[in-house]
């Protein structure tokens, strides 16, 4: 195999299965600017902004994701919501969070949160149950490796609960007991 003969679409896809997405981000502008139909272009570029903690870079997006076909908005919205989220734009979420996958933790998390904004505790609850089936039914392998406990798998868990804790922290009058709790874990 040559390797001088790799084109730029195959040495951009090496980059971003490398994970250099840092390398990756002009490139993806560049061929984006050029065709802006160009939806791998487009996807692979909101990837490599989302990688590299862009929020304003894809937030500036926003209206092509909008204007995107479903499919594209379901592979997209999780780096749209995480930017929204992160900018404190709460008012896009909602359109965004329509179009993530069912599947998503991270999706649902973030609804967690709008709805902790928003003092929804109907939907905050929903999701924690969400949250929590999505940990269950994941394949008994993803629980254990080796007989050790996957980190990802506990901070997903640990994430569902310090939210039910903000939940009942804003709705109680027991505030004081919550950041008494909250204080002992920071030291």
């Amino acid at each position: 195999y040559d390797m001088c003969s790799i084109t730029l679409n195959e040495s951009l896809d090496i980059l971003a299965k490398l994970q250099f997405f840092d390398k990756c981000v002009e490139p993806y502008q560049n061929k984006f600017t050029k065709n802006k139909n160009d939806l791998s272009a487009f996807k692979g570029l909101i990837k490599s902004l989302y990688h590299t903690s862009q929020w304003k870079e894809i937030i500036k997006y926003y209206s092509k994701f909008e204007s995107s076909i479903r499919k594209v908005k379901n592979q997209t919205s999780t780096y749209f919501a995480e930017a929204a989220l992160h900018l404190g734009r709460w008012e896009l979420l909602d359109d965004i969070l329509e179009f993530s996958p069912n599947d998503s933790a991270r999706c649902n998390i973030i609804s967690a949160l709008k709805g902790l904004h928003e003092k929804d505790f109907n939907r905050v609850d929903n999701c924690i149950k969400h949250g929590f089936t999505l940990i269950a039914s994941k394949p008994i392998t993803f629980w254990a490796e080796h007989q050790k406990l996957h980190i990802e798998t506990i901070l997903a868990a640990q994430r569902l609960i310090e939210i039910k804790e903000v939940e009942e922290w804003l709705s109680s009058n027991k505030k004081e007991v919550y950041e008494q709790l909250w204080q002992q874990r920071l030291m």
